[in-house]
């Protein structure tokens, strides 16, 4: 199976952060979150994908206090 490179990485909002846009073969991506003193749980979706054609979605839920 061939490597693919990590074409685009992306949060959709702006309270989440990643560490790693772009890279080549086997890459890590790092969310970091701002904090947060709400009430109620806030998610976001973090959007990976790779010049492959391989699309991930994944979900990242910050709880309230």
């Amino acid at each position: 199976m061939a490597r693919e490179n990590l074409r685009e990485a992306r949060a959709i909002a702006g309270w989440a952060h990643l560490d790693k846009r772009s890279g080549t073969g086997n890459s890590t991506v790092q969310v970091t979150v701002d904090a947060y003193s709400g009430r109620n749980s806030r998610n976001t979706t973090v959007q990976v994908a790779t010049n492959g054609g391989v699309s991930k979605s994944v979900s990242v839920v910050q709880s309230g206090k």
